[in-house]
């Protein structure tokens, strides 16, 4: 018997040419496997709150609205924030939180002290940036544009007279005329804290949330850009290094025993692909972090 002339006969460097593509299209499946997995982590889906229950007694409360807690009596009920009581400032109402947890029996309003709530918002202070805070404002229950003091959080919308959800109020100016505000709803990201004027604006700011927004739905702290650069940094540094090395050592290989050419960058191919996924790892830690997973 003879072999058949139209059998395909494969080399050795053919068979090595098959194992670096499917090595490269398994990459590949798992890069879009991770795109699509991140494009879902960062929907909205995600953005949910937890809210705890607490009494109230003002029945116009709504929920977007601010609220600080009244202790009277030795019991506590939420009241609408404003300029008198920002100091005890506890969050956004968010009765349609995904999580909730009761704080109290009877009328109970669930407020949000972190996470993505919709939040009434005004111009009293001026028209509202994405990443500005805001804080309780002369009208009752309707957060505005702060640099300083009691915060509910920092806005991931803009706000303005013109925004599509804008309402036109007439509300007393401080010279004892009227004045004209609107007022309307933007998603904010809850945490509440007290700031001073010193980090609530410059380039970093604008920084922390050009980087943490479109990822997280939220500014990230200095602290958060700092952990970040130092891992994508190192990580980048650390497979520069063995890659190059790799590459150096495998030259002089080559050189040295040409024949042994194909075991020599398969070698090198598996060690330049532990580097790029070094890289790859460290963009998933920052991605947590940034998410503030870790």
């Amino acid at each position: 018997m003879f072999a058949n002339d139209n059998c395909i006969h494969y080399n050795d460097d053919d068979m090595d040419t098959i194992q670096y593509k499917s090595y490269i299209l398994y990459i590949i499946i798992f890069l879009v496997a991770f795109c699509v997995y991140v494009a879902f982590l960062v929907s909205p889906v995600f953005a949910f709150s937890t809210a705890v229950g607490y009494l109230y007694k003002d029945n116009s409360i709504v929920s977007g609205n601010l609220v600080s807690v009244n202790s009277q009596n030795g019991s506590q009920y939420i009241e609408k924030a404003n300029l008198s009581n920002n100091r005890q400032v506890l969050g956004v109402v968010d009765n349609s939180s995904f999580l909730t947890q009761s704080n109290g029996t009877g009328n109970v309003d669930y407020v949000s002290s972190s996470g993505t709530v919709l939040t009434y918002v005004s111009t009293v202070n001026g028209n509202i940036t994405s990443g500005d805070y805001i804080c309780p404002s002369p009208i009752n229950g309707v957060g505005m544009y702060c640099e300083s003091g009691y915060t509910v959080g920092r806005a991931l919308d803009n706000f303005n007279s013109s925004s599509k959800n804008a309402s036109s109020y007439s509300v007393n100016s401080v010279n004892g005329g009227k004045t004209t505000v609107y007022v309307g709803e933007i998603s904010v990201d809850i945490n509440v804290q007290y700031i001073s004027s010193a980090n609530s604006s410059g380039p970093i700011n604008s920084i922390l949330t050009a980087i943490g927004v479109p990822i997280s739905g939220k500014p990230i702290s200095l602290a958060q850009l700092i952990v970040v650069f130092i891992i994508i940094m190192t990580s980048i540094i650390f497979a520069g290094i063995i890659i190059f090395r790799s590459a150096k050592n495998s030259t002089i290989s080559i050189g040295r025993n040409p024949l042994a050419k194909s075991d020599i960058l398969r070698g090198f191919y598996s060690i330049a692909t532990v580097g790029v996924l070094l890289v790859f790892v460290a963009f998933i830690v920052s991605f947590l972090v940034i998410k503030g997973w870790i």
